[in-house]
């Protein structure tokens, strides 16, 4: 089971993770891990390592217009659509995510998105 959590504190963000893959009975490392920083966002995701991986790949030229509610559903929904288009991906999203971006955190999973103002935890965590 997977977990990532996030911390805001006044000068900074923490994101921490666990780092354990599994398919099916086999348990292998994830070279990348959870959490990766790209294009001047800190992305943690919970959920399929290839979905995570796309956002990755996604992330390198992608960047949402502000950290506001309506603007970060537009970059997942974008998001969406160049995975179907890339990768022949279902337009849905499985995953789930913590995004932070210009000193403020978002959760996203599926079509909501919500700000986060103190600490919150995706995956096995988030109980």
């Amino acid at each position: 089971m997977s977990v990532v959590a996030v911390k805001i504190y006044d000068k900074e963000i923490i994101m921490s993770a666990d780092s354990i893959i599994i398919r099916g009975d086999d348990k292998t490392p994830f070279g990348r891990g959870k959490i990766f920083e790209v294009n001047g966002m800190l992305i943690g995701f919970c959920g399929l390592a290839s979905e995570g991986v796309h956002m990755t790949l996604f992330a390198e030229n992608h960047t949402p217009l502000s950290m506001d509610d309506r603007e970060l559903t537009k970059y997942m929904y974008e998001f969406m659509s160049w995975r179907m288009k890339e990768f022949g991906a279902e337009k849905k999203l499985e995953n789930h995510y913590l995004i932070a971006y210009k000193g403020k955190v978002f959760f996203c999973s599926g079509d909501y998105v919500g700000e986060v103002n103190d600490y919150f935890a995706i995956g096995a965590g988030e109980r």
